[in-house]
């Protein structure tokens, strides 16, 4: 993508307020999860870690199949008729309301959660065991655990980054050699990826 396309597509916003106009409202049951994305530019040892602050809703509950059994006859055995419940589907999202790159330290993770909208600082927080997070989110807030089972839907967007951009794949063809371009091009990632998520939100409220 050329740099004058790159700056027509972000030219009058800043690229928060540009991310703040693809969310959705908070809502009470919101949750929110951080954790760090490893990348580089240019060469391996040019490390720039990327920093994403998801929210997730409610997850989708699942209803256990309940079996039931006729009674079986001495002439013929019948057999086990299963009947199944409707899975039901709550209304969910996983935007990236925030996100920035830099080191893993206190400065980082101060910039990232003041770029948290003001509407989602209430909303808990689940993270690993860095240190930088005790130090800037309110204890009653946060949550840090060494297992990756309170921030499975921000692993899980990792990968489908890692996926979609072959610039965080590995050093190929397709690795960043400016700074500028790999930040835009992530940002262009999420900014579309907002839109995705807000798109399905809404056509789950509507059925």
């Amino acid at each position: 993508m050329a740099q004058k396309k790159v700056v027509s597509v972000c030219a009058g916003l800043s690229r928060q307020r540009a991310l703040q106009n693809t969310l959705l409202p908070s809502k009470k049951e919101g949750q929110l999860e951080l954790d760090e994305v490893w990348s580089f530019v240019g060469h391996k040892k040019n490390r720039v870690w990327l920093w994403f602050v998801p929210c997730k809703r409610t997850r989708r509950k699942r209803t256990r199949r309940k079996r039931t059994r006729r009674k079986r006859t001495r002439r013929k055995r019948t057999r086990r008729k299963r009947t199944r419940r409707k899975r039901t589907r709550r209304k969910r999202t996983r935007q990236i309301i925030a996100w920035m790159p830099g080191e893993r330290d206190i400065v980082t993770a101060r910039d990232v959660w003041a770029k948290v909208p003001k509407d989602y600082k209430e909303c808990l927080c689940f993270a690993d065991g860095l240190e930088a997070y005790a130090h800037v989110i309110p204890s009653e807030q946060l949550h840090q655990h060494t297992k990756n089972q309170h921030t499975n839907h921000l692993e899980r967007f990792n990968a489908t980054l890692r996926g979609r951009v072959g610039r965080l794949v590995r050093k190929t063809l397709s690795f960043s050699k400016s700074y500028f371009f790999h930040i835009t091009h992530i940002f262009l990632f999420i900014h579309q990826y907002n839109l995705e998520c807000a798109r399905k939100y809404q056509l789950s409220t509507q059925t």
